[in-house]
């Protein structure tokens, strides 16, 4: 006959060296596939091209927009 284990015994898994050499070992190629990956794409991520021309940057000098109409005063300064 078995052993009987109690519930939170019978639940829970094994630990020891086994288990911390399977983490170790998944983390480490966790690292070097996430490692190629960017080594792989690295000279695609080092050019960027916005396709952005000098006239298209003109658009964005703009004048300062004018003040509201009912803004006659600065507001007060806050305190801090």
């Amino acid at each position: 006959m078995a052993p009987q284990l109690n519930t939170t015994r019978a639940r829970q898994g094994r630990s020891g060296k086994p288990i911390l050499w399977v983490l170790g070992i998944s983390t480490a190629l966790a690292i070097i596939v996430l490692f190629g990956s960017w080594a792989f794409k690295a000279d695609d991520l080092a050019t960027t091209s916005t396709g952005a021309t000098p006239e298209a940057a003109q658009n964005f000098n703009t004048p300062e927009p004018t003040p509201r109409q009912n803004e006659t005063t600065p507001p007060p300064a806050r305190e801090g």
